[in-house]
């Protein structure tokens, strides 16, 4: 048994791993910590060896455990619960779960490669100098990482030995009031963004006149359109901001809707009466949709068909 600590001592362990370059080494290095447990210089609590072979196939052995209830099975989770968020660089690895540092599950993974041993260690804080000490002696490279008071339950927890405890109620009322903000702010973002898009994109159209690219686009809807057995397209759209009237004259099927046109989507037009309308073409306009109530994007349509 271990000895009772003074009343008011604060129970914090350590967790250390130590990378060998030899496969054989961490095995060796555990015979040896259990000699200075047995004289009382290491507090020893748990630990656990890592061998990874040459294939990389990862194994776990010598498990031992004095104070707490862990078996082959918690270092068999907790190591490559470790392993996992230092291979994935995105994960993270600093929770209220699991708090060991992201740069200690990095470390870890560059140094368990094949061929190569780890010895992992729970050792209580006051006697963690002492047993770094010891071990920098075998060559090896000393990790570590703080686990704070009562961790070990969390641990477990974080690599599923054990099952969550629930979270008050006002907990998850106060995750389901930030998940509200969160989505209203990113819908205000959403819209925010959609409105400064389109306003550059009405300046550009209103500013710019028709080009090659422009026109073989057209040409190349309605080319696809008959390929496909269709007598009409949508040739062309455009928001209704870039009439005059803000699309009323299209929205109303006013005859002279054209005058209510300008910038690209007059270009357009004046390109029909010279080129497509000699060609056979009939064009018509529309309203395509109503956010709010009023007048959105506007469409012109060409068609070759009587």
């Amino acid at each position: 048994m271990m000895p009772a600590r003074p009343k008011g001592e604060t129970d914090v362990s350590e967790v250390l791993a130590v990378a060998f370059d030899d496969r054989n080494a961490a095995a060796d290095v555990l015979h040896r910590l259990r000699g200075l447990g047995a004289d009382h210089l290491v507090e020893l609590e748990d630990a656990c060896v890592a061998q990874r072979g040459p294939d990389g196939r990862l194994q776990l052995s010598q498990a031992i455990g004095r104070r707490l209830p862990l078996h082959g099975r918690f270092w068999h989770d907790l190591v490559h619960h470790l392993l996992h968020h230092g291979r994935h660089r995105e994960a993270d690895c600093d929770t209220p779960e699991c708090r060991l540092e992201r740069s200690f599950c990095r470390q870890l993974a560059d140094a368990l490669r094949p061929g190569t041993s780890a010895l992992f260690v729970l050792v209580r804080e006051t006697s963690a100098e002492a047993l770094i000490e010891s071990l920098e002696r075998h060559k090896g490279r000393v990790l570590r990482s703080t686990l704070p008071e009562r961790e070990e339950e969390a641990l477990e927890v974080a690599v599923g030995m054990r099952p969550p405890k629930a979270p008050p109620a006002a907990e998850l009322q106060a995750m389901i009031v930030q998940e509200e903000d969160e989505m209203a702010q990113a819908a205000r973002h959403k819209r925010a963004t959609a409105q400064e898009r389109r306003r550059r994109e009405i300046e550009r159209l209103r500013q710019g006149g028709l080009g090659p690219d422009d026109i073989r686009a057209v040409i190349q809807r309605c080319t696809d359109a008959a390929r496909a057995g269709r007598a009409s397209v949508l040739a062309y759209r455009f928001p209704s901001e870039l009439c005059l009237d803000g699309g009323r004259a299209i929205n109303n099927g006013e005859p002279d809707w054209p005058a209510s046109l300008a910038g690209q989507p007059r270009a357009l037009y004046d390109y029909y009466q010279n080129v497509l309308r000699p060609a056979g073409y009939h064009i018509r306009a529309a309203i395509l949709n109503y956010p709010g109530g009023i007048p959105g994007d506007a469409g012109l349509f060409l068609r070759w068909a009587n």
